[in-house]
């Protein structure tokens, strides 16, 4: 477990870090555009950033299974509010629409909430 010391601090740093490098990389392709180095420089930064993230984990700042649930709900907002899955969202809509009753977004936010509880359930039961 992570206590308040110069490694706590010094691991909290390098995190800050990482992640400011990752923004500014992000930031350079979004003014630059997509070239071979400024990918690069991407992904050296994100695997840096992994790194911390692991370290977190092993030191038990965060848990593996948190993390993972973490990751999970975002993917599954992503897959509501975004266009990173647009395709995937209106093929969503449509089944959920034929086989729940579902025709609004509202509606099928609910259903999915549902289920996510049913399955907390289910883990926890």
């Amino acid at each position: 477990m992570l206590k308040h010391n110069d490694s706590a601090t010094e691991l909290l740093t390098i995190l800050q870090e990482e992640c400011a490098e990752v923004i500014q990389e992000a930031s350079k392709i979004k003014r630059f555009g997509q070239t071979s180095e400024n990918i690069n420089r991407l992904t050296k930064e994100v695997g840096d950033l992994v790194c911390m993230i692991e370290l977190l984990q092993e030191w038990e700042v965060v848990s593996y299974s948190g993390v993972e649930d973490a990751r999970q709900e975002k993917l599954q907002k992503l897959k509501i509010w975004s266009n990173l899955f647009l395709n995937e969202n209106e093929a969503m809509m449509g089944k959920q629409s034929q086989q729940n009753d579902c025709n609004t977004i509202e509606e099928i936010i609910e259903y999915q909430e549902r289920k996510r509880e049913q399955a907390q359930d289910r883990r926890n039961g």
